[in-house]
Protein backbone atom coordinates (compact mmCIF):
# COMPACT_ATOMS: atom_id res chain seq x y z
CA UNK A 1 0.00 0.00 0.00
CA UNK A 2 1.55 3.37 -1.14
CA UNK A 3 1.26 6.00 1.17
CA UNK A 4 -0.59 8.39 -1.40
CA UNK A 5 -3.30 6.16 -2.34
CA UNK A 6 -3.82 5.19 1.35
CA UNK A 7 -5.14 8.53 2.35
CA UNK A 8 -8.33 9.78 2.31
CA UNK A 9 -9.74 12.67 0.31
CA UNK A 10 -11.77 14.40 2.63
CA UNK A 11 -10.74 13.88 6.26
CA UNK A 12 -9.62 17.10 6.93
CA UNK A 13 -12.18 18.95 9.16
CA UNK A 14 -12.58 22.40 10.22
CA UNK A 15 -13.09 22.96 14.21
CA UNK A 16 -11.32 26.23 14.67
CA UNK A 17 -7.68 25.41 15.21
CA UNK A 18 -4.81 27.97 16.48
CA UNK A 19 -2.06 28.88 14.61
CA UNK A 20 1.22 26.96 14.54
CA UNK A 21 3.74 28.17 16.17
CA UNK A 22 7.89 26.90 15.98
CA UNK A 23 8.20 23.96 18.32
CA UNK A 24 10.42 21.01 18.99
CA UNK A 25 10.19 17.46 16.32
CA UNK A 26 6.98 15.81 17.87
CA UNK A 27 7.94 11.87 19.20
CA UNK A 28 9.22 9.92 15.94
CA UNK A 29 8.22 12.86 13.53
CA UNK A 30 11.73 13.22 11.80
CA UNK A 31 13.44 9.61 12.43
CA UNK A 32 11.70 6.29 12.28
CA UNK A 33 11.06 5.46 16.02
CA UNK A 34 10.33 1.00 15.54
CA UNK A 35 8.99 1.22 19.28
CA UNK A 36 6.70 3.41 18.73
CA UNK A 37 5.22 1.78 15.48
CA UNK A 38 5.00 -1.74 16.93
CA UNK A 39 3.23 -0.05 19.93
CA UNK A 40 0.64 1.34 17.59
CA UNK A 41 -0.10 -1.63 15.46
CA UNK A 42 -0.49 -3.53 18.61
CA UNK A 43 -2.78 -1.37 20.51
CA UNK A 44 -4.81 0.09 17.52
CA UNK A 45 -5.64 -3.92 17.06
CA UNK A 46 -6.32 -3.90 20.23
CA UNK A 47 -8.69 -1.05 20.61
CA UNK A 48 -10.45 -1.87 17.36
CA UNK A 49 -11.50 -5.44 18.29
CA UNK A 50 -15.54 -4.60 18.13
CA UNK A 51 -16.56 -1.68 15.14
CA UNK A 52 -18.12 0.98 16.46
CA UNK A 53 -17.82 5.33 17.57
CA UNK A 54 -16.19 4.39 20.87
CA UNK A 55 -13.23 1.91 19.53
CA UNK A 56 -12.76 4.45 16.46
CA UNK A 57 -12.85 7.27 18.90
CA UNK A 58 -10.35 5.58 21.21
CA UNK A 59 -8.10 4.93 18.05
CA UNK A 60 -8.30 8.45 16.94
CA UNK A 61 -6.99 9.64 20.66
CA UNK A 62 -4.69 6.76 21.26
CA UNK A 63 -3.00 8.53 17.73
CA UNK A 64 -3.12 12.00 18.69
CA UNK A 65 -1.00 11.02 21.90
CA UNK A 66 1.66 8.78 20.65
CA UNK A 67 2.46 10.65 17.80
CA UNK A 68 1.02 14.31 17.69
CA UNK A 69 1.63 15.32 21.46
CA UNK A 70 -2.28 15.02 21.78
CA UNK A 71 -3.16 18.14 19.45
CA UNK A 72 -5.26 17.94 16.55
CA UNK A 73 -3.54 20.86 15.35
CA UNK A 74 -0.39 18.92 15.01
CA UNK A 75 -1.70 15.89 13.31
CA UNK A 76 -3.61 18.52 10.47
CA UNK A 77 -0.30 20.50 10.47
CA UNK A 78 2.61 18.10 10.29
CA UNK A 79 0.80 14.33 9.72
CA UNK A 80 1.94 14.14 5.97
CA UNK A 81 5.11 14.21 7.16
CA UNK A 82 5.28 12.46 10.34
CA UNK A 83 8.03 9.64 8.91
CA UNK A 84 6.82 7.37 11.90
CA UNK A 85 3.45 7.88 11.63
CA UNK A 86 3.69 7.27 7.68
CA UNK A 87 5.07 4.38 8.10
CA UNK A 88 1.89 2.81 9.61
CA UNK A 89 0.84 2.48 5.87
CA UNK A 90 3.26 -0.07 5.41
CA UNK A 91 2.61 -2.58 8.59
CA UNK A 92 0.87 -6.21 7.19
CA UNK A 93 0.38 -6.86 10.79
CA UNK A 94 -2.18 -3.68 11.08
CA UNK A 95 -6.18 -5.07 10.89
CA UNK A 96 -7.49 -1.38 10.01
CA UNK A 97 -6.79 0.27 7.00
CA UNK A 98 -4.53 3.10 7.39
CA UNK A 99 -6.73 5.30 5.82
CA UNK A 100 -9.50 4.92 8.42
CA UNK A 101 -6.95 5.19 10.64
CA UNK A 102 -6.55 8.69 9.63
CA UNK A 103 -10.60 8.80 9.64
CA UNK A 104 -10.13 8.01 13.43
CA UNK A 105 -8.86 10.93 14.07
CA UNK A 106 -10.99 13.08 12.32
CA UNK A 107 -13.72 11.85 14.32
CA UNK A 108 -12.22 12.73 16.96
CA UNK A 109 -12.17 16.67 15.80
CA UNK A 110 -16.01 15.90 14.63
CA UNK A 111 -16.42 14.65 18.06
CA UNK A 112 -15.61 17.84 19.97
CA UNK A 113 -18.21 19.81 17.27
CA UNK A 114 -21.78 17.40 17.85
CA UNK A 115 -23.43 17.30 21.14
CA UNK A 116 -22.31 14.09 22.59
CA UNK A 117 -26.10 12.22 22.91
CA UNK A 118 -26.32 13.54 18.95
CA UNK A 119 -22.82 11.44 18.50
CA UNK A 120 -23.83 8.47 19.77
CA UNK A 121 -26.77 8.34 17.75
CA UNK A 122 -24.99 8.29 14.30
CA UNK A 123 -23.31 5.22 13.07
CA UNK A 124 -19.94 5.52 12.19
CA UNK A 125 -21.15 5.57 8.65
CA UNK A 126 -22.72 8.74 9.23
CA UNK A 127 -20.14 10.35 10.73
CA UNK A 128 -17.59 9.48 8.16
CA UNK A 129 -20.14 11.24 5.60
CA UNK A 130 -19.78 14.19 7.65
CA UNK A 131 -16.08 14.44 7.78
CA UNK A 132 -16.14 16.39 4.30
CA UNK A 133 -18.55 19.32 6.02
CA UNK A 134 -16.44 21.92 7.36
CA UNK A 135 -19.15 24.19 8.50
CA UNK A 136 -19.93 23.33 12.34
CA UNK A 137 -23.73 24.76 11.97
CA UNK A 138 -24.22 22.35 9.04
CA UNK A 139 -22.28 19.64 10.10
CA UNK A 140 -24.78 20.04 13.40
CA UNK A 141 -27.83 20.44 11.44
CA UNK A 142 -27.28 17.81 9.00
CA UNK A 143 -26.72 15.03 12.15
CA UNK A 144 -30.14 16.34 13.28
CA UNK A 145 -31.80 16.05 10.69
CA UNK A 146 -30.23 12.45 9.83
CA UNK A 147 -31.38 11.23 13.66
CA UNK A 148 -34.78 13.27 13.81
CA UNK A 149 -35.54 11.83 9.97
CA UNK A 150 -33.90 8.07 10.25
CA UNK A 151 -31.81 8.87 7.57
CA UNK A 152 -29.99 6.15 5.40
CA UNK A 153 -26.37 6.05 4.52
CA UNK A 154 -27.38 6.96 1.15
CA UNK A 155 -29.86 9.75 2.07
CA UNK A 156 -27.26 11.56 4.29
CA UNK A 157 -25.02 10.93 1.31
CA UNK A 158 -27.32 12.77 -1.19
CA UNK A 159 -28.12 15.95 1.73
CA UNK A 160 -24.22 16.35 2.42
CA UNK A 161 -23.38 16.35 -1.80
CA UNK A 162 -26.12 19.27 -2.03
CA UNK A 163 -25.34 21.12 0.76
CA UNK A 164 -21.68 20.96 -0.24
CA UNK A 165 -22.81 21.77 -4.00
CA UNK A 166 -24.47 25.00 -2.72
CA UNK A 167 -21.02 26.28 -0.54
CA UNK A 168 -19.17 25.48 -3.54
CA UNK A 169 -21.84 27.70 -5.74
CA UNK A 170 -21.81 30.81 -2.97
CA UNK A 171 -25.54 29.85 -2.79
CA UNK A 172 -26.57 31.24 -5.65
CA UNK A 173 -24.76 30.99 -9.18
CA UNK A 174 -23.45 34.79 -10.23
CA UNK A 175 -22.67 35.41 -13.64
CA UNK A 176 -22.77 33.74 -16.90
CA UNK A 177 -23.90 30.53 -16.85
CA UNK A 178 -20.92 28.07 -17.67
CA UNK A 179 -20.44 27.01 -21.78
CA UNK A 180 -21.45 23.25 -22.13
CA UNK A 181 -19.73 20.72 -23.13
CA UNK A 182 -21.29 20.36 -26.43
CA UNK A 183 -20.73 24.18 -27.02
CA UNK A 184 -17.02 23.52 -26.03
CA UNK A 185 -16.95 20.73 -28.56
CA UNK A 186 -18.11 23.21 -31.46
CA UNK A 187 -15.57 25.78 -30.67
CA UNK A 188 -13.01 23.41 -30.74
CA UNK A 189 -14.07 22.56 -34.23
CA UNK A 190 -14.69 26.20 -35.51
CA UNK A 191 -10.75 27.01 -34.78
CA UNK A 192 -10.02 23.74 -36.51
CA UNK A 193 -11.96 25.25 -38.95
CA UNK A 194 -10.17 27.98 -39.07
CA UNK A 195 -6.99 26.71 -38.99
CA UNK A 196 -7.10 25.12 -42.18
CA UNK A 197 -8.25 27.52 -44.07
CA UNK A 198 -5.04 29.39 -43.04
CA UNK A 199 -2.43 29.35 -46.14
CA UNK A 200 0.09 28.51 -43.78
CA UNK A 201 -1.57 24.82 -43.34
CA UNK A 202 -1.83 23.90 -47.03
CA UNK A 203 1.28 25.50 -47.93
CA UNK A 204 4.57 23.74 -49.08
CA UNK A 205 4.49 21.00 -46.21
CA UNK A 206 2.04 19.30 -48.19
CA UNK A 207 4.75 18.55 -51.23
CA UNK A 208 6.39 16.82 -48.19
CA UNK A 209 4.34 14.43 -47.31
CA UNK A 210 4.36 10.54 -48.88
CA UNK A 211 0.97 9.06 -50.53
CA UNK A 212 0.79 7.13 -47.35
CA UNK A 213 0.57 9.77 -45.24
CA UNK A 214 -1.81 11.97 -47.68
CA UNK A 215 -4.20 8.49 -47.79
CA UNK A 216 -4.19 8.21 -44.19
CA UNK A 217 -4.78 11.78 -43.33
CA UNK A 218 -8.26 11.81 -46.10
CA UNK A 219 -9.22 8.49 -43.92
CA UNK A 220 -9.06 10.16 -41.00
CA UNK A 221 -10.74 13.20 -41.97
CA UNK A 222 -13.67 12.01 -44.02
CA UNK A 223 -14.03 10.08 -40.66
CA UNK A 224 -14.16 12.47 -38.43
CA UNK A 225 -16.25 15.08 -40.61
CA UNK A 226 -18.71 12.05 -40.93
CA UNK A 227 -19.22 12.40 -37.09
CA UNK A 228 -19.01 16.11 -37.43
CA UNK A 229 -22.13 15.46 -39.57
CA UNK A 230 -23.85 13.14 -37.63
CA UNK A 231 -23.67 15.26 -34.75
CA UNK A 232 -25.29 18.13 -36.72
CA UNK A 233 -28.40 16.09 -37.38
CA UNK A 234 -28.65 15.04 -33.59
CA UNK A 235 -28.54 19.44 -33.16
CA UNK A 236 -31.66 19.73 -35.97
CA UNK A 237 -33.81 16.92 -34.25
CA UNK A 238 -33.08 18.99 -31.53
CA UNK A 239 -34.50 21.91 -32.65
CA UNK A 240 -37.18 20.62 -34.65
CA UNK A 241 -38.67 18.99 -31.37
CA UNK A 242 -37.78 22.10 -29.70
CA UNK A 243 -41.26 23.95 -28.45
CA UNK A 244 -41.86 27.13 -30.97
CA UNK A 245 -41.60 29.54 -27.93
CA UNK A 246 -38.50 28.81 -27.39
CA UNK A 247 -37.14 28.83 -30.94
CA UNK A 248 -36.57 32.11 -31.16
CA UNK A 249 -34.78 33.38 -34.28
CA UNK A 250 -32.09 30.17 -34.16
CA UNK A 251 -31.30 28.04 -36.96
CA UNK A 252 -28.68 26.04 -38.33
Amino acid sequence: MTFEKSIPRAVAVSVGRASPTKSSPLPGETAVRRDLIDAAVHEINRLYVTKGLEAARGVGDYVLRTFFDGKTQNFHKRGNKHVSFRKLAEQDELRVSYGFVWKCVAFVDQLKVLPHDLANALPVTHHTLLLPVHDEKTKVTLARKAVRENLSKRELAVEVRRIRKQKSNGGTRRGRPPTPPIARLLQSFGRVALLARSKDVAGKDLDDLSPEQLRTMITETERDLTTMHALIERLRRQLDDAPAAEMGHASL
